[in-house]
């Protein structure tokens, strides 16, 4: 397999997003994973949409390069079977709601037991303790509870839901690197611990100068579209056949822009000469920055701007970044073939080391698909135990 964690061995009981793109990143540098689901349904992630022959692209995509066992919980034996993986396991992920793995007598305190120097994080909507902990939760529900939504969209307008899971991708992403910090300080301390990291919390982070701005004036900050409270211009324009974002930060990048647009006099004009200026003239500015895009195809403004060094973003879909070649360059949109599914491309591993190869990303299993090998493997029960727990419907 290969990478970076070879020979790490992760237990996970996440499910939906948040848990699932935390180990995901795990599988991807190396661990084997472990995934723990219910009999017969499993992650609810197998059933949204886009599905074919049964296997679903969310699924696919948090779940690549993982081990799937099925186990009831409910069941003594089934819960033996986790404390016993849990000797050989370096690291346990959980999504539930808080005290659910109590309630099931896997939590930190009975784990850490077994097993001293396991790491074990809890991914939840608010945390493990504080006045909402035990509030179901989506990213969603956070994004409009931490302030995203409200500074999302257009002035006026209803808030708005980034386009994607944002605090789900934060949670886990902060996860995997409290892991990282955990394992290491292993080497120091010879003890594994807990971590309580939480959608909300992550979600705090994301509102990045709008909580200091409050702080010292008070002014609370509203949604701004694709502008920016900092920097003019910094938005979308519409391009004879197109959209293109455009950029500055500095004076002089401001100028480089006014010299590309033909209108050399906007430089010293003491409207936008400073970055206040142009922020108080903002809706001034972003029209004649649109008067000069919206005569030209995307193509003839990136050649300006490339020219004059400066930052743009062509807006660009979905197929274009499958088919770009940039993508297929760094190994970004791969392609795995699924036991049911057969070939799909999902995003890749955004990880680039300078010594280690990440291994080619492999298929999601299907529901239980590892039971008997993890049983038989990793924990040595002999086939007719195997047989004998299967009858009493522990897997």
């Amino acid at each position: 397999m290969g990478g970076v964690l070879e020979g790490l061995r992760v237990l996970d009981f996440t499910r939906v997003i948040a848990g699932s793109w935390c180990t995901m990143y795990l599988s991807d540098m190396g661990a084997e994973v472990l995934k723990v689901e219910s009999p017969g349904t499993g992650d609810v992630m197998r059933l949204q949409t886009p599905v074919r022959n049964g296997e679903c692209g969310f699924f696919i995509i948090y779940n690549r390069g993982k081990k799937s066992i099925t186990l009831d919980l409910k069941k003594d034996e089934a819960k033996q079977l986790v404390r016993e993986l849990v000797k050989s396991c370096d690291v346990l992920v959980e999504n539930f709601s808080p005290g659910t793995m109590k309630e099931l007598g896997l939590d930190y305190d009975a784990m850490r037991k077994i097993n001293p120097k396991l790491v074990y994080a809890s991914i939840s909507g608010y945390g493990q303790y504080g006045p909402k902990a035990d509030l179901p939760s989506y990213d969603v529900c956070i994004q409009a509870v931490c302030g995203l939504m409200s500074m999302n969209g257009y002035r006026g307008q209803d808030p708005l839901r980034i386009g994607m899971s944002a605090t789900d991708f934060m949670a886990g992403t902060v996860t995997a690197l409290a892991i990282m910090g955990a394992l290491w300080n292993i080497r120091k301390t010879g003890k594994g611990q807990y971590i309580d990291i939480s959608l909300f919390d992550c979600g705090l982070t994301m509102l990045e100068n709008a909580v200091p701005k409050y702080s010292w004036t008070g002014e609370v900050a509203a949604a701004l579209g694709s502008r920016h409270p900092s920097a003019a211009p910094h938005n979308v324009y519409k391009t004879k056949d197109g959209f293109i974002v455009i950029i500055t930060i500095e004076n002089k990048a401001y100028a480089r822009l006014c010299k590309a647009m033909g209108v050399p006099e906007l430089v010293e004009d003491p409207r936008f000469s400073e970055v206040s200026g142009r922020l108080r003239n903002v809706d001034e500015l972003d029209a004649i920055v649109n008067s000069w895009t919206g005569k030209l195809p995307t193509a003839r403004v990136v050649e300006a701007l490339k020219a004059a060094n400066l930052a743009y973003g062509v807006v660009r879909d979905v197929r274009e970044n499958v088919e770009d070649e940039h993508s297929k360059v760094r190994n970004m949109m791969p392609t795995v073939v699924q036991p049911r599914a057969g070939p799909v491309t999902i995003p890749g591993c955004p990880i680039h080391y300078s010594e280690t190869e990440i291994a080619p990303l492999r298929p999601a299993p299907l529901l239980g698909e590892h039971t008997e090998e993890i049983v038989t493997r990793i924990l040595k029960y002999p086939k007719e135990r195997y047989a004998e727990l299967q009858k009493k419907g522990v897997f």
